[in-house]
Formats: structure tokens, sequence, C-alpha cells
């Protein structure tokens, strides 16, 4: 796989190695690009307010399969949107009420290799 393709960027969550933002490269710099996405509410960002999903608009409500059906809308926008290194994905969102979490599972194919791969990703709802 090539990583002039996929690219370089930094490590999400953000990690350092020796004072340095640890930066990672290829197929590992999509699985960050993927959560910093889902995590990132829009509008959040300064110079960019368009980016992000409204995965975040959920957090208050419950925990069933009608806030599944809205999550996998989201992130199947999101991700068409914003992540061109993905050729096709369908993420796929179960609800867990006993532990308060959508379970989002995307199989997805890299526009360089048509080799399926699985993306997990738990949102946690806030209860109460």
């Amino acid at each position: 796989m090539s990583t002039e393709i996929l690219g370089r960027g930094l490590d999400y969550p953000y990690q350092f190695d020796r004072g340095i933002l640890k930066t990672i490269e290829g197929e590992d710099s999509v699985k960050a690009a993927l959560k910093m996405l889902l995590s990132t509410p829009i509008g959040s960002r300064f110079m960019l307010p368009e980016y992000g999903s409204n995965l975040p608009l959920l957090l208050f409500e419950p925990c069933d399969d009608q806030t599944a059906i809205r999550a996998e809308s989201y992130v199947g926008e999101a991700v068409e949107r914003w992540i061109p290194r993905i050729r096709s994905a369908r993420a796929r969102v179960v609800a867990e009420p006993d532990r308060h979490r959508l379970v989002i599972s995307m199989t997805y194919t890299l526009i360089n290799d048509p080799s399926t791969r699985t993306f997990v990703y738990p949102f946690y709802l806030q209860t109460g």
C-alpha cells in the first residue's frame, strides 16, 4: 500500500514521542482520520467550521434503534464528504442500551486497495 496516496498525519488522539507530536502514515492515518472526524462536532473548527460529523448531536439521545439509524446516516455523510482516501464505506450501528453506547462498525475499501477493512468506534451516550 502506497504511503504517498494515503498520506501522513498526526496520530489521534494526539500523542507525544520525546516531546514531538507523533505522526502516522498509510492505513493508520486513515483510521486516525475516522476517529477525529466522528468525534468532531460540525462548527467546532475555527478555520474549517464545516468539518466534522453530526454524531455528537446524539450525545443526549436515547440509546435505541432510532438513534442508531440516525447515527448510520451521520457517519455515512461525514465519511463521504471528508475522507476521500476511502473509496466505499458502509456503516452499521447497533444500540447497546445496557452500556449506554452505540457501536459503529464500518467496512470500507481504500482508494488504492480493494481489500475490505473494518473500523469499530464505540460512541457513548450520556445518561440521566
